[in-house]
């Protein structure tokens, strides 16, 4: 029913392919989508609490799409990408980041962590400018 509702209002193009339905982004979806990413973000509190947050994902190939899905909402939220599947945040984003993985049900793969001490830790703050 909501597949129907987002197609109604022209959000989303639903194409019958190998007997299976297809779901796609339209043009105006996709600015939707655009939109409501800029009000998706992490907030920053007025003092460091010290801590890091560590994102680790290990999403199979099978899920190609859906791992490179969550890897760029990760650095349109600001993540800091430390190796291919480490990225690092020094504010709270556990919701932000629960979120998505459920929405793109990729949930079982994701690890978070937050850690008081990293090394490289200069070059993160620099970054963060902390």
């Amino acid at each position: 029913r909501t597949l129907r509702y987002l197609q109604s209002r022209k959000l989303i193009d639903i194409q019958r392919q190998y007997q299976k339905e297809v779901f796609a982004l339209t043009k105006l979806g996709r600015l939707r989508v655009r939109k409501l990413l800029k009000f998706f973000g992490v907030p920053r509190p007025k003092e460091w609490d010290g801590r890091w947050r560590i994102v680790i994902f290990d999403i199979p190939e099978v899920k190609k799409e859906k791992r490179e899905a969550f890897r760029r909402v990760l650095k349109n939220l600001g993540l800091a990408n430390v190796q291919k599947s480490i990225w690092v945040h020094p504010y709270e984003c556990r919701d932000q980041i629960y979120y998505l993985a459920g929405n793109l049900f990729v949930k079982p793969y994701i690890r978070y962590i937050v850690a008081e001490d990293i090394t490289g830790e200069k070059d993160l703050r620099r970054r963060f400018s902390l």
